[in-house]
C-alpha cells in the first residue's frame, strides 16, 4: 500500500464513519436544522470526499485541485444567482403592458452572452483541475461532478424520507410522506 494511500484511509474511514452517524444515528440529531453556509461547506466536504473516493485521488492531486473544486462551484452559484434575477426581470418585461420588445431582447441577449461567458470560464476551471488529472480520472471527474448536486438532493430526500419511517423518529410533518 502506498503512503498516499495509507494517509488517505483514515479520512475516507472518517467521512465513511460521520456518514453512518448520520444515516444510523438519532433522527432528532439529524432533523436539526443547521445555516445554509454550513451545509454548503458540508456538501463541498462531501463532494471533495466523493472525489477523492471514487478518482482515488492521492494527496498532492487533492492539494492542486481543491481550490478549482471551489472556483467552480463559485461560478455556478454566480450564474444561477444572476440567471434568476434577469429571468425575473425578462418575465416582468414579458408582464407589462405595452411590452417593450427593445428592452426584452436587449435582456435575452445579456443572458446569453453571461451563459457564454460562464462557460469559457469553467472550461477554464475544468482544464485546470484535468491538469492533475489522469485520462480516467478526467472523465470520472465530469461524470461526478455533473451529477452531484443532483445526486446529492436525492440523497438527502431518501435520508429525510428514510428518518421519518424510522420507528421511534419523530413523525413527518403534515403533508410529508
Amino acid at each position: 500500500m502506498s503512503t498516499g494511500a495509507r494517509t488517505l484511509r483514515p479520512l475516507r474511514l472518517a467521512v465513511g464513519g460521520a456518514i453512518a452517524f448520520l444515516l444510523l444515528g438519532g433522527a432528532a440529531y439529524v432533523q436539526r436544522s443547521y445555516p445554509p453556509k454550513r451545509i454548503a461547506r458540508i456538501v463541498e466536504a462531501l463532494l471533495i470526499w466523493r472525489l477523492t473516493d471514487e478518482l482515488n485521488l492521492k494527496e498532492n492531486q487533492i492539494a492542486r485541485i481543491f481550490s478549482w473544486v471551489r472556483q467552480l462551484k463559485a461560478l455556478r452559484l454566480e450564474l444561477g444567482r444572476w440567471n434568476r434575477e434577469i429571468q425575473e426581470e425578462i418575465k416582468e418585461l414579458l408582464r407589462s403592458e405595452p411590452q417593450q420588445s427593445d428592452l426584452i431582447r436587449a435582456r435575452v441577449s445579456e443572458l446569453r452572452v453571461a451563459r457564454e461567458q460562464f462557460a469559457r470560464r469553467r472550461n477554464a476551471v475544468i482544464a485546470r483541475i484535468n491538469s492533475a488529472l489522469t485520462a480516467g480520472q478526467q472523465v470520472r471527474f465530469l461524470q461526478i461532478h455533473d451529477k452531484f448536486e443532483s445526486d446529492t438532493i436525492q440523497f438527502l430526500q431518501d435520508l429525510e424520507r428514510f428518518i421519518h419511517r424510522v420507528p421511534g423518529a419523530s413523525p413527518a410533518p403534515a403533508g410529508r410522506p
